[in-house]
């Protein structure tokens, strides 16, 4: 005699409908589509982070060449990257040494987010540096990811700058040549670049100017007349005084592209000045 659970569990298989090959296909077309748009999405997604590491390590790049106009030490800009420190423009992206900048990471990424090397001119014709990316197929021109990335660094804004010094005393007094006694206030002013003294010259308007200089940190030193000296530095055996300075780029400036600097003697004079 057979069990009631027997029973019932035949009466469902009797009653259970087989799957047709109709359905069978079905399903595989369908497991098929969703397998290709969520390839696709994935796809996607990687071209999406490999776009966004490219640019990201293009602009890494701009700093390390010029560096970053956000970083400040003492009230004045501290970074000008590997253009500051006497090397000019790099040859090659693998030129950059990591002393020449102030950003975290070290090392330049010569590869971009797709693995292929970044086309890189140095500028030599037209003074504008120009780094590419050919995009995921890694040829020129192209549509979305397949796109190129440009990135241009314009040079001249980095290369003939102008600075303008006005000299004053401890009191705010300004230092005009000639003086009422005859002798020069100031014998010269120079701006030092790298170790490279640049003369500047003394203009009626009571400054100082050099023109044509390249951006980055710079010294300032004055040399005042024997006349004048003990006065203004309380010490004759003080021949020049210096100040850390820096030269920005014409960018900069919404006017006139002039870095205007105030070099404030220790000391002060009695006698009056004209010019």
């Amino acid at each position: 005699m057979k069990s009631k659970n027997t029973l019932i569990s035949l009466n469902c298989i009797r009653g259970h409908r087989g799957v047709s090959l109709f359905e069978v296909v079905l399903c595989i077309v369908i497991v098929g589509i969703f397998a290709t748009v969520g390839g696709r999405a994935v796809t996607s997604m990687d071209d999406v982070s490999r776009f966004q590491y490219t640019l990201k390590a293009m602009e890494t790049m701009r700093i390390k060449i010029i560096g970053n106009p956000e970083l400040v030490q003492t009230g004045l800009r501290a970074d000008f990257g590997y253009w500051a420190h006497g090397n000019g423009v790099p040859a090659a992206l693998s030129n950059i040494d990591y002393r020449y900048w102030m950003t975290p990471d070290p090392y330049v990424k010569t590869i971009d987010g797709w693995g292929n090397a970044y086309t890189y001119d140095d500028g030599s014709g037209d003074d504008m540096i120009d780094i590419t990316s050919d995009g995921a197929d890694n040829a020129a021109g192209g549509t979305g990811f397949n796109a190129d990335l440009d990135m241009d660094i314009d040079l001249d804004d980095f290369e003939s700058n102008d600075v303008r010094i006005y000299c004053v005393d401890r009191r705010g007094t300004m230092l005009l040549n000639n003086s009422t006694g005859g002798d020069d206030t100031i014998d010269s002013v120079a701006v030092i670049i790298n170790g490279v003294s640049n003369a500047c010259s003394y203009f009626n308007g009571g400054y100082w100017q050099d023109t044509g200089l390249r951006a980055g940190p710079c010294i300032l030193q004055v040399t005042p007349n024997a006349a004048w000296r003990t006065e203004l530095c309380g010490d004759n055996a003080t021949v020049t005084l210096q100040m850390p300075a820096v030269i920005y780029p014409k960018a900069s400036f919404a006017e006139n592209n002039m870095n205007i600097y105030e070099f404030r003697f220790p000391g002060d004079i009695e006698t009056p000045i004209s010019s």
